[in-house]
């Protein structure tokens, strides 16, 4: 693939990634909730990497920019801007570069979260376990 096709492949995935990321209905209130980076790694076969994309939140403001397809929506305080790393590793070292930044333990974030997920899958086999034992009939 020439670099040439190659960001045209890039440009296109941008537009369809950013596209499902707008219609996400907690998309407009990431960066108010920490999320100030997206990474999302890209590949259009098992062999062809396509890179890594970078979005990240700035405070500058587009007036020309809102939420909504109607223009009703409310005005953006800010813009995501995008890069694209070339190589895994590189989209990888930046990923461990920002989590080492944060405010919070990422690590234990997701340990606090498998943990619940755990915790519901326990209650689903629970519930499964007492309807079968209701299903039997004793005589």
């Amino acid at each position: 693939m020439t670099d040439e096709e190659l960001q045209e492949v890039r440009s296109q995935t941008e537009v369809q990634y950013k596209l499902m990321l707008y219609k996400r209905p907690e998309f407009p209130f990431l960066q108010s909730m920490g999320i100030k980076h997206l990474i999302q790694e890209f590949r259009s076969t098992e062999t062809t990497f396509l890179g890594s994309l970078h979005l990240w939140w700035t405070n500058e403001q587009d007036n020309n920019l809102y939420y909504s397809v109607n223009h009703k929506g409310p005005k953006v305080k800010g813009l995501w801007k995008t890069e694209w790393f070339d190589t895994a590793e590189e989209g990888r070292e930046f990923m461990i570069k920002v989590a080492k930044d944060s405010i919070f333990d990422l690590q234990k974030v997701n340990e606090i979260h498998m943990n619940y997920l755990n915790e519901i899958n326990h209650r689903k086999v629970l519930r499964e376990m007492e309807e079968k034992e209701q299903k039997i009939l004793w005589n």
